[in-house]
């Protein structure tokens, strides 16, 4: 009687420990996305008004003043693209909500994620061969497309950059993969990307460095939708992510 009694005690505790961490969470998703939003305006005031001292003066302006701004703005597009991420990681829970669910062509899915990414002439990117009708998420796997994707080209020092897409299922799960032929991953660092605010890269194609908020929330997705992410690289040579969701 007594253990039962300490267990139910050790149980109610429980369940006010639960009930109060998750108005915590709650509590911090509205406040990043409040401050996200509070932040981004003055970061667009910031990039338009750059735009305008150009145009303004650019008769007074040497080489290195306009360097100077166009440095600024650059610092500016970083910082909105680092709250936009911090904020989609934080919204990620509301974005895997089993009512989004949705019919979704895997091949029409893909065509137009890369029409959304700034893809050039020296970049190939291919399609799984099996297309098929898959019940999902569509939102979320757009997000977890979109990053990996993006990395894939970001992250790419060959001339001619290719990427290489699949699909196949099993009975209880969806499987994708993204491949590349990008700079690769020391296998020392592959268990650290996903970690939050974890960067592994020096820079990117671009010369700048990420901010190790992508992989962290695409990881967070796909768990979130019953589904494991996995890695395998070489450095140097190719990258290959490969991730399950639950049907």
């Amino acid at each position: 009687m007594v253990k039962l009694l300490e267990l139910r005690f050790k149980h109610k505790n429980l369940i006010e420990t639960q009930k109060h961490l998750k108005e915590k969470n709650v509590q911090l998703r509205n406040f990043a996305g409040v401050v996200s939003h509070d932040m981004k305006m003055p970061l667009a005031n910031i990039i338009v008004t750059i735009d305008l001292l150009k145009n303004k003066y650019k008769d007074n302006l040497d080489d290195a003043g306009f360097q100077y701004l166009n440095n600024l703005k650059q610092s500016a597009f970083k910082m909105s693209d680092y709250i936009s991420n911090i904020l989609m990681h934080y919204e990620s829970d509301n974005l895997t909500q089993t009512e989004l669910k949705e019919y979704v062509d895997v091949h029409e899915l893909l065509e137009n994620i890369i029409e959304l990414i700034d893809v050039h002439d020296n970049c190939d990117i291919n399609l799984p061969e099996t297309n098929k009708i898959i019940h999902c998420n569509k939102v979320a796997l757009e997000q977890i497309f979109l990053n990996l994707i993006g990395n894939s080209l970001k992250y790419n020092d060959k001339e001619s950059i290719i990427v290489d897409l699949d699909f196949f299922e099993s009975d209880t799960h969806y499987f994708f993969s993204v491949k590349d032929n990008g700079i690769g991953i020391e296998k020392d660092k592959q268990k650290e990307i996903f970690k939050l605010f974890t960067t592994v890269a020096e820079q990117d194609r671009k010369g700048q460095k990420g901010n190790g908020i992508g992989l962290s929330t695409v990881k967070k997705l796909i768990n979130n939708l019953g589904g494991k992410i996995k890695v395998d690289s070489e450095k140097g040579i190719f990258t290959k992510f490969t991730f399950s969701i639950e049907k």
